[in-house]
């Protein structure tokens, strides 16, 4: 899980990062620190925009990028794709996901404010989507019915691993996505020409 502590994470805070432009070109630079997630649609926050600085001890000269703006962007420790995401909406604008594993297929994190939040203390819940390579993500929420078919489908090219989850062997159900996963990107990593 990400590390949102004041020691370690400061929102208002300059730290060192970049954005990647969607003609691919890299911007090194200093991007704001804001909260995780939005609490209402109008407030900002690192799903909906990167405020971006040249030189951190110019504050006047910031520019603001949204996802449709850039590829992605990398904020201390935290790095953030642009994609095609609602939290669960019809309509899927380009949000910021933030990764929380790597790979051919990669686990993101998008945070929504939480029921029982108060005006004292931020509260989001997490869902998580995976994304193969550049495709639409898939919410783990959607998977849990007809697991073994849609999970067998997403690691289709490594053919004994998919026929695990299809046979729903042991080891191979739903609680055990993360190693699914796991294995399909290290045979991934092993394999690609």
């Amino acid at each position: 899980a990400q590390d949102w502590s004041p020691s370690v994470y400061q929102i208002g805070k300059l730290y060192q990062g970049y954005v990647i432009k969607n003609n691919g070109e890299r911007i090194d630079g200093y991007i704001e620190a804001q909260r995780r997630g939005s609490i209402d649609s109008y407030l900002r926050s690192n799903q909906t925009c990167v405020i971006f600085y040249s030189d951190p001890d110019n504050k006047r000269m910031s520019v603001v990028y949204t996802p449709d703006s850039i590829k992605e962007y990398m904020i201390a420790d935290k790095y953030y794709k642009s994609m095609h995401y609602s939290g669960g909406l019809f309509s899927k604008p380009l949000q910021f996901l933030l990764q929380v594993s790597d790979g051919h297929i990669a686990k993101y994190v998008w945070y929504t404010p939480s029921e029982d939040r108060t005006p004292y203390e931020m509260k989001f819940e997490e869902q998580f989507l995976y994304q193969k390579g550049d495709e639409m993500p898939i919410e783990l929420s959607t998977l849990v019915f007809n697991f073994a078919e849609k999970v067998s489908t997403l690691v289709s090219e490594d053919v004994e691993l998919s026929q695990k989850v299809l046979n729903k062997e042991k080891g191979y159900k739903l609680l055990n996505i993360e190693k699914i996963i796991a294995e399909y990107n290290e045979w991934y990593n092993n394999n690609r020409n």
